[in-house]
């Protein structure tokens, strides 16, 4: 049974479909109010073992208690920080949680696909996945800037797909779906939705410039919508290990230091 790793759970929408498809999963949801609603909603999953759940927020340390910040109207925007776009009077007070990284959820098992959709906090997660290794062949990442992109980029990922959160037709599956068991009509909602070849197999991919060249062409849609970028390298568990991808992490780091210079 392969595993998929939610990283940013909401409700559990994501999870429920990859459940439904046959996978194992691992959660990870920061909102201790949240996490108490996904336990009683998975109670029968996490007790047949499909499911393991994590009350921490995922970032680049393990254990360590930081801040966060629940929005009481909009729960999906809740993090490590709060949004500047947002009024802060929607903020309950910030409680400590603990946090988690990619190399206590890599020792696991290897994941088939990971999520990561933890506001604002990806690049941090990301520079602790870079060194730790063993990386999925598929992963999925909220960019509303390019940063995590080049990462993974960085990282080894040479095929990239660029989805609307919000399109008017809403997530569509192939006909024909690769990934899992075949599930009609998931719940969406609050969702990431369809992922791995269900991703890229319907609609081809793209080199990192011209992956760059549509999310640029896609900025004047975000006031009705958000991108995830997904990104696939094929049987990465047998390239290069922690110390060779972060050795190309750096490089990526020092080109872009020289030209923000």
């Amino acid at each position: 049974m392969k595993t998929v790793i939610d990283l940013g759970m909401s409700e559990g929408n994501d999870t429920a479909f990859y459940l439904a498809k046959g996978f194992k999963v691992i959660g990870v949801e920061a909102d201790r109010g949240m996490f108490a609603t996904l336990q009683k909603r998975f109670e029968g999953e996490i007790a047949a073992g499909t499911l393991t759940l994590f009350n921490r927020a995922a970032s680049d340390t393990c254990d360590e208690e930081v801040s966060f910040f629940v929005h009481s109207q909009h729960q999906g925007v809740s993090g490590l920080q709060i949004n500047k776009d947002l009024d802060p009077r929607g903020y309950d007070p910030s409680y400590l949680v603990k946090t988690i990284n990619w190399q206590r959820l890599a020792a696991l098992g290897a994941a088939h696909y990971v999520k990561l959709d933890i506001e604002d906090n990806e690049t941090k997660f990301l520079t602790g996945m870079a060194a730790t290794g063993r990386l999925p062949e598929f992963i999925s990442v909220e960019c509303h800037a390019l940063q995590p992109v080049e990462m993974l980029s960085a990282m080894g990922y040479r095929r990239f797909r660029l989805i609307d959160q919000n399109a008017p037709t809403g997530f569509v599956l192939p006909a024909v779906q690769r990934e899992g068991r075949h599930v009609d009509s998931p719940n969406f909602a609050h969702a990431s939705g369809p992922f791995g070849l269900d991703v890229f197999e319907a609609g081809g991919w793209l080199d990192l410039e011209r992956f760059k060249a549509a999310w640029s062409e896609a900025q004047p849609t975000r006031v009705r919508t958000w991108y995830d970028c997904h990104a696939w390298e094929p049987g990465f568990a047998t390239k290069p290990g922690a110390a060779a991808i972060a050795a190309s992490l750096k490089q990526w780091a020092a080109r872009l230091g020289r030209r923000r210079a």
